[in-house]
């Protein structure tokens, strides 16, 4: 019986003490029509040449050695050279259950989706919770996928999931902009005709180790408010207006996260500023049509709006009170 290719494009970069639980992960996946990808993109450490020795050890591995360009550009050289009909991303410094691609390219191919996703769950070395999954299948159209993403429901990730390749074309990843993966999304997703989702948890995300990028601040975050102003535009365009109204009350969360985020990181005004303004023109065009979940800072926004210096001091004290209390054995 003809089996679909997953082709698995995993970016690596001087992540030599993880990868190695990273590529059995996958060599060990069920499901055994695999293409996995490695590209090496410049490590300084041991990390191309544990690529190396796994090419050695199994025949569905490519090794692609690069100058360091970054995730994005190591994406899209794996997109190139894929030749599977589906494609995964993979970091590596993640691992996946045994069984994720094969529950992943059977609920695709049954509900003829175009991408299918399953769930994560954050761990570290020491310790990987404990989920209580219910298996449940859940079919969404491509307006109920952006819906998805702005109820929780979806996450604005790639590795999660599984893409036919017809689907992702010609798209690529944005070179040197962090969170690249709202880009690619919000492309797919609006192009998209189906998607499927298992509530099983088969992917286990690394949630920090020194050199991850999600380590601090960085100003190129700045690009998600571009993506989320498309991506309302996109909704309305549709008349879907109940949609681009989540996008823009989650574009206010972001904004005030990333402000605090970026005061305590001394920015400069000129950061800030740009921070304020994505803020206020989607509060000027939604502050009253924001409810329930995807608003989650409703209060806050408001007190954002009238004094920045306050709520950031709000932030920060709730944020050093739940430290507390994290130390303490107990989350407020």
């Amino acid at each position: 019986m003809f089996e679909d290719k997953i082709s698995v494009v995993i970016p690596v970069y001087n992540v030599a003490p993880y990868l190695q639980k990273c590529i059995e992960s996958v060599r060990k996946q069920t499901y055994t029509n695999l293409e996995i990808i490695l590209i090496n993109d410049g490590s300084t450490d041991e990390s191309g040449a544990i690529c190396d020795k796994y090419k050695l050890l199994d025949d569905r591995i490519i090794v692609i050695h690069q100058k360091n360009a970054g995730q994005a550009v190591a994406r899209n050289k794996g997109i190139d050279r894929a030749s599977g009909e589906w494609i995964a991303f993979l970091d590596s410094d993640d691992w996946i259950e045994p069984e994720m691609y094969q529950s992943l390219i059977d609920i695709a191919i049954s509900n003829e989706a175009d991408i299918s996703c399953c769930l994560s769950r954050n761990c570290t070395l020491e310790n990987v919770p404990e989920v209580n999954d219910n298996g449940n299948i859940i079919i969404y159209n491509s307006d109920d996928m952006i819906r998805g993403l702005f109820l929780s429901k979806i996450k604005f990730e790639v590795w999660d999931k599984i893409w036919k390749r017809d689907l992702i074309s010609d798209v690529r990843f944005i070179k040197a902009q962090i969170g690249e993966e709202v880009y690619f999304d919000r492309i797919l997703f609006l192009r998209a005709k189906k998607m499927a989702c298992i509530q099983r948890t088969y992917h286990n995300y690394l949630c920090s180790r020194p050199g991850n990028t999600n380590a601090s601040f960085k100003q190129a975050r700045l690009c998600i408010f571009r993506e989320l102003d498309y991506l309302a535009m996109d909704m309305k365009k549709r008349k879907r207006y109940d949609i681009a109204n989540m996008v823009m009350c989650c574009s206010m969360d972001f904004a005030v996260d990333m402000y605090v985020n970026a005061y305590q990181a001394k920015q400069d005004k000129k950061v800030l500023n740009e921070i304020e303004k994505s803020f206020e023109n989607n509060y000027k065009q939604c502050r009253n049509k924001c409810e329930g979940r995807h608003f989650k800072k409703k209060r806050l926004a408001y007190i954002f709006h009238w004094n920045r210096l306050l709520c950031t001091w709000i932030i920060l004290l709730k944020r050093k009170v739940n430290n507390i209390a994290i130390s303490k054995g107990s989350i407020l």
